[in-house]
């Protein structure tokens, strides 16, 4: 790979020093007014946790990468729910908090690079990945973007242009904090779309032996007491899944499973809506909303709920 193909540290020094003056001290880089506020506060889109990282491990660089990291392969959903965590802290978090972890981060990429043993689609056996590959990092952060707004307007209803256009525009901002130009993103909403759907279509992703180990290690229960949990999450991950690559992890989607997906979206889009904001909002938006009020501390139904579900989904021992 080109050295022109990665994030390098001045790309980081460049984009955060732009960052940091343009965003708030308390209410960081987006603020309650954002669209990404609005649809990241949603626990509930965490239900499309599964499709995002199915879809971020059809890429070889990333099935590869996480492969080749022992530490993290012993808690593959563990990856992901620290992925996660991370993107609300950078989503919600004032200033130095955003500054702070997009560096530390970078760091963490920084160390992680190899190579593809075997043909893998479009790339090449002996081709090499890194951490730092601007292309990959796109695909992470493009399989968030979509996943999100197709489960909340699943969930809530459609969302108009000018708000889908918003969310774009603030999604490249976010994107800036990983050293990634907006020149090598698309342009607008539309143009995201069809990289996209173009992406889905094209030999850069496959569903190698070791992305499909891992897609069903991501979908396999951590524990007997999570197992109706997992039933109900794979029948949605299955059901929001690109068709082509449900088949190519081999995820079945019968008549049971579809089923499934539609009685639990019924029962979302009637139940989510009613919960009390402790447990239908995410925690981190609450500390924010706290934070901006100039309340101290974390909402403690919010916090109890999280590691509720997180002890359910921790890998067992």
């Amino acid at each position: 790979m080109a050295r022109g193909d990665r994030v390098r540290p001045s790309d980081m020094r460049d984009h955060l020093e732009s960052l940091f003056a343009d965003a708030h001290v308390t209410d960081g880089l987006f603020g309650p007014t954002s669209m990404v506020w609005r649809v990241g506060r949603e626990a509930s889109i965490l239900l499309g946790g599964g499709r995002a990282a199915l879809l971020q491990l059809a890429h070889p660089y990333i099935a590869h990468a996480i492969d080749d990291h022992s530490a993290v392969l012993a808690d593959i959903q563990g990856r992901f729910q620290r992925t996660m965590s991370s993107m609300f802290a950078l989503t919600f978090g004032d200033r130095a908090e955003a500054m702070r972890l997009a560096r530390h981060i970078y760091e963490i990429h920084q160390r992680i690079g190899g190579e593809i043993p075997v043909e893998s689609g479009a790339h090449r056996a002996g081709a090499r990945y890194s951490a730092l590959d601007r292309s990959a990092m796109y695909w992470v952060a493009a399989t968030i973007w979509d996943t999100s707004i197709l489960l909340y307007e699943q969930l809530f209803g459609p969302l108009s242009l000018p708000e889908k256009e918003q969310y774009y525009a603030e999604t490249k901002t976010f994107c800036r904090l990983f050293g990634l130009s907006d020149d090598m993103m698309p342009k607008d909403w539309s143009g995201f779309r069809r990289y996209f759907d173009d992406m889905v279509r094209s030999s850069t992703l496959h569903v190698g032996e070791t992305a499909r180990r891992l897609g069903h290690q991501v979908l396999a229960p951590t524990r007997r007491a999570a197992m109706p949990m997992y039933s109900v999450i794979n029948a949605l991950t299955a059901g929001l899944m690109p068709e082509g690559l449900r088949d190519a992890y081999d995820i079945p989607y019968s008549r049971r499973h579809r089923l499934l997906f539609d009685a639990s979206m019924v029962v979302a889009r009637r139940g989510v809506p009613a919960l009390p904001d402790g447990v239908r909002y995410c925690p981190p938006y609450l500390t924010a909303r706290r934070r901006i009020s100039g309340q101290a501390g974390d909402n403690l139904v919010a916090t109890s709920w999280k590691r509720l579900v997180l002890e359910l989904l921790r890998q067992r021992p």
